[in-house]
């Protein structure tokens, strides 16, 4: 059998080591792809590009520019570290 891990990003090529060729490991086959979610993650790029005009400070920014990253090319590092500078974020302003 073949086993495809689906990256969710809007680029649809190859970009090791993001992705993986067709490898075999025991009796089955591996490959890592990107490109799920493309039409969505576009959108959502869309919108965090319009949401850095507000981010409050340096720290939103970093934030949403990693995150913009990671749904453009898939690479979960840049999603992280996105996280890191979210966790940084003290006292952000939240509508209610």
């Amino acid at each position: 059998p073949l086993y495809t891990i689906h990256l969710a990003s809007i680029e649809k090529s190859s970009k090791p080591p993001l992705t993986m060729d067709k490898e075999k490991y025991k009796n089955a086959y591996f490959e890592v792809t990107r490109g799920d979610y493309s039409p969505l993650l576009s959108l959502v790029n869309e919108n965090l590009n319009k949401a850095m005009e507000y981010a409050a400070n340096d720290n939103e920014k970093n934030m949403i520019k990693h995150y913009i990253n990671s749904f453009k090319e898939g690479d979960l590092s840049e999603h992280k570290e996105g996280s890191r500078f979210w966790i940084k974020d003290k006292g952000p302003i939240i509508e209610t």
